[in-house]
């Protein structure tokens, strides 16, 4: 047996209470006083065996009370067989969660504060010799290597709160990941957190010793903002925007009269005031105008203490004066495009025959339209592979007497399905992709009875080579009317007729407008209103350096980094890694200049207060190799040696000396 205190026996010298109290107060006589000697005779002397005996047995209910007491104190535990226990030093995995969630208080402390102190706890209970390594969700190389209890003990203490979170797959991933090439048979992992529903992953690796160390924290009231989008997808000078506001509660709570601020370029453009209800999804629109061209600044805020680390939501968007779109001509002339963007001041069309066909001005255009050309040149199809791959849009409609060997020789380096000979058979859409932006976008529903286009000739198209192709309008004999393909960093739509009247009606259908009128706006340059700090690491954008040496960065205030980057053709790929970590718009600069404006929110898991609690977290990991240890005991140190060493026995000597003391309660009151 060993004891975690073994000095506190030193308390064992109180036994002596007792009996001093024994021999003292039961052999003391008391005076009794008679008139008449005749009464000494009515004296008995109480010194019957029954009376010994019940007087003993009070004074060994004592002793063993405070026995048991002093050993509860001492925490003696039972040392386990040296074949049991693994050879050589043990290595240590920490992991503590610093996500914001934590920052939440208990007793007038956040549970990150707790969580450290705990940490080091936990180095205090292993030798000098032992290895140990801290895991964080920022999975930070300073810390992967391992250490110490001094070199620990420092990391710890520079913890910070982090935007960044994971899930217990991750962390148990990574921590597999951090054992491997230790020789130690003791393995053993920490994890301090308070086991958000978002994290919740089941655990089957039993090559390790799991120690749970849960921080619970009661199912908190929040208030965030989930998301936000534009309920047109063109936003234009001096016009109404309405921005819809996606906000969630979470918790059994009502709330009346959140004022939502809505500002651009940091001025209060509308303020709109709402009631949320427990666990409710609530949409608010916002509308207001802008007056200059260029990036533009957002940020949605509110007031929702105590939680207030989501209260911003911030998001940009690129106003611009017009988009140009190349419309290539075979021939004469042809109506359907051109009265598409007749009188539209967004659009600036520029129309061409394909002999005069400039392939340096492609980058100009956001989208080209080949328009019922008879045939593919060599010029063409190489200038637009390039500009497809570099982020271009791409909408071919085939010529009645189109050259399908050209056709088909440049969908197939583009890997975009083939067009086959021209059939004549009557034929309507069946299905239109209401999940595809360039729809969905147009139309806020379907009419029931809206009259589908129809085809009598057209050019089947097969073969879709390409993993990305995806189908707009179908035909009810199961090919596509028009198809869309996603090439490189761009996007091509394929048609199945020549716009006419004696192909197909589709040029005079309500769907034709809208449909090509988005083809412009959706394609793959199109930048997002936010980012999520952790899991949109890329971004990419258009390539404004011209050298190869320049470099792009990133700037918020006095905060500035590089990011890693890759340029990919007239495109460049920015790698945001764990350089973020503060919500809010940053700038990308090429050089001096500022080519664009990115907007960062914290990931909205965090706000989801919803916690696991000890059955949940119990089923998720080994029974046989997981242990869950309480995080309020005053000594945790003295728990983790305990169950490192042996069976603890403390719990045991308390309820002994509790029936001790009962026992000897009893004895007083109804031994006679």
């Amino acid at each position: 047996m060993g004891f975690v205190f073994p000095w506190f026996l030193v308390a064992l010298a109180g036994l002596s209470i007792p009996i001093i109290i024994h021999l003292f107060y039961f052999r003391k006589f008391k005076k009794v006083y008679f008139p008449n000697v005749a009464f000494l005779k009515e004296i008995k002397e109480e010194k019957s065996a029954v009376d010994k005996l019940k007087k003993r047995l009070v004074l060994m209910c004592r002793l063993l009370a405070l026995l048991f007491l002093v050993l509860a104190f001492t925490q003696p535990f039972l040392k386990k067989k040296k074949g049991n226990l693994p050879k050589g030093n043990a290595a240590i995995c920490v992991y503590i969660d610093n996500s914001y969630s934590m920052e939440l208080e208990k007793s007038g402390e956040s549970q990150l504060a707790f969580a450290k102190e705990k940490a080091k706890e936990i180095a205090a209970a292993y030798d000098g010799a032992d290895k140990l390594i801290l895991l964080t969700n920022d999975f930070e190389g300073r810390h992967q290597h391992w250490m110490g209890k001094e070199d620990f003990i420092n990391f710890v203490d520079q913890v910070q709160v982090s935007a960044t979170n994971r899930t217990i797959q991750e962390i148990t991933e990574k921590q597999r990941a951090l054992f491997e090439g230790i020789t130690s048979k003791n393995k053993e992992i920490y994890l301090l957190s308070d086991f958000q529903k978002y994290m919740s992953t089941t655990v089957t690796d039993t090559g390790f010793h799991y120690n749970i160390i849960p921080f619970q924290s009661n199912t908190a009231k929040n208030i965030y903002i989930d998301s936000c989008w534009f309920s047109t997808p063109i936003q234009g000078l001096n016009s109404s925007l309405a921005l819809i506001t996606q906000l969630r509660s979470s918790g059994k709570f009502d709330k009346e009269n959140i004022r939502i601020s809505l500002k651009i370029n940091g001025k209060i453009k509308t303020v709109s005031e709402v009631n949320i209800r427990s666990d409710q999804v609530l949409l608010d629109t916002l509308t207001f105008s802008v007056s200059e061209p260029g990036w533009q600044e957002g940020e949605l805020s509110f007031n929702d203490y105590p939680i207030t680390f989501d209260d911003k939501f911030c998001f940009t968007f690129n106003v611009n004066q017009s988009k140009k779109i190349l419309n290539v001509e075979g021939g004469v002339a042809k109506p359907y495009i051109r009265s598409v963007f007749k009188d539209d001041a967004f659009y600036q069309v520029e129309t061409t025959q394909s002999q005069q066909f400039n392939a340096e001005k492609l980058s100009d255009f956001q989208l080209v339209i080949l328009n019922e050309l008879n045939n593919i040149n060599n010029t063409i199809q190489t200038a637009l592979k390039a500009y497809i791959e570099n982020g271009g849009s791409l909408y071919i409609i085939p010529a009645e007497s189109a050259d399908l060997n050209t056709y088909n020789m440049f969908l197939g380096a583009i890997a975009s399905g083939k067009l086959e000979p021209m059939e004549s058979k009557n034929l309507v859409v069946r299905n239109i992709n209401t999940k595809e932006a360039i729809f969905s976008e147009a139309f806020e529903s379907f009419p029931k009875n809206m009259e589908m286009p129809k085809a009598q000739r057209y050019f089947p198209i097969s073969g879709a080579i390409s993993s990305g192709q995806n189908t707009l309008l179908e035909l009810d004999n199961g090919r596509p009317l028009v198809s869309k393909y996603q090439v490189g960093s761009g996007f091509v739509y394929l048609q199945a007729v020549p716009l006419g009247n004696s192909f197909s009606n589709l040029g005079s259908s309500p769907l034709f407008p809208p449909m090509v009128y988005n083809m412009g706006i959706f394609n793959a340059s199109r930048s997002n209103l936010y980012y999520t700090i952790g899991k949109n690491s890329y971004i990419e954008l258009e390539n404004k350096l011209t050298n190869t040496e320049g470099i792009y960065k990133m700037r918020n205030g006095n905060f500035e980094f590089i990011p890693a980057q890759r340029p990919a053709g007239k495109k460049v790929i920015l790698n945001m890694g764990n350089e973020l970590q503060q919500s809010g718009i940053y700038d990308v600069l090429a050089g001096t200049n500022t080519i664009a404006k990115i907007a960062f929110n914290y990931d909205q898991r965090e706000s989801e207060m919803v916690f696991d609690g000890l059955e949940d977290i119990r089923k998720k990991f080994p029974e046989a190799k997981t242990n869950i240890l309480d995080q309020e005991k005053s000594s945790l140190t003295a728990e983790i040696k305990q169950v490192k060493e042996g069976i603890v026995l403390w719990k045991l000597c308390l309820i002994f000396a509790l029936l001790f003391l009962a026992a000897e309660t009893l004895i007083l009151r109804f031994f006679k």
